[in-house]
């Protein structure tokens, strides 16, 4: 018997390729704790996107992070919808290629 295993990333790790990437880009990359945090952390919001990347000219861009079978919570689509409502960018990305055009 021939199987083959193809074992994905974790959010976690598809996460630090990104901030690495971003931060090699020279952007300044802010991690919300807005998900399943242990601690009550002032100013975060629910649905808030993992990532806010500051590329200069005064502008974000926010990446929700999420695994290839990942889904949106309601809070994320609402909380995406006000971001993209108020002018930001929001990329949700479930591999590295998906911020390489950012």
């Amino acid at each position: 018997m021939n199987i083959t295993a193809v074992i994905e990333p974790k959010e976690s790790q598809i996460q630090k390729q990104i901030v690495g990437y971003l931060e090699l880009k020279g952007y300044e990359v802010i991690r919300h704790n807005a998900g399943k945090v242990k601690y009550n952390v002032t100013g975060a919001k629910k649905g808030m996107p993992d990532l806010e990347a500051l590329i200069g000219g005064g502008i974000s861009v926010f990446v929700e992070v999420k695994t290839k079978k990942g889904k949106l919570s309601e809070d994320q689509k609402k909380m995406q919808k006000r971001l993209r409502d108020l002018g930001h960018k929001v990329i949700v990305a479930r591999k590295l290629e998906d911020v390489r055009n950012i």
